[in-house]
């Protein structure tokens, strides 16, 4: 029985919470929400091409790394077969 009514109790909270929720969005007018979509696409046109040209750093650092990796790879290689040709004159 404490369990039924604790889930009504929980169930009572919920609608109050819902209710609350129903009554702030409806207090806001269509213009209020407009605006609040205007200033945001503003704000994504002023992201946009910052968000772009980050891209593009990065893409060019990958690619410096990618070369960078080549050429440790390069490096080890070579070291190794050096090891090894010491290894089979000795």
């Amino acid at each position: 029985m404490q369990q039924v009514i604790a889930q009504i109790n929980g169930l009572q909270n919920r609608i109050r919470y819902s209710q609350t929720d129903y009554d702030n969005t409806k207090a806001r007018s269509i213009a209020d929400i407009l605006r609040d979509i205007e200033q945001l696409e503003q704000n994504r046109s002023i992201y946009d091409p910052q968000i772009e040209e980050i891209k593009g750093r990065m893409e060019s650092r990958e690619e410096h790394l990618s070369e960078l990796k080549k050429q440790h790879e390069t490096v080890e290689d070579e070291v190794f077969l050096t090891f090894c040709q010491q290894v089979i004159s000795n």
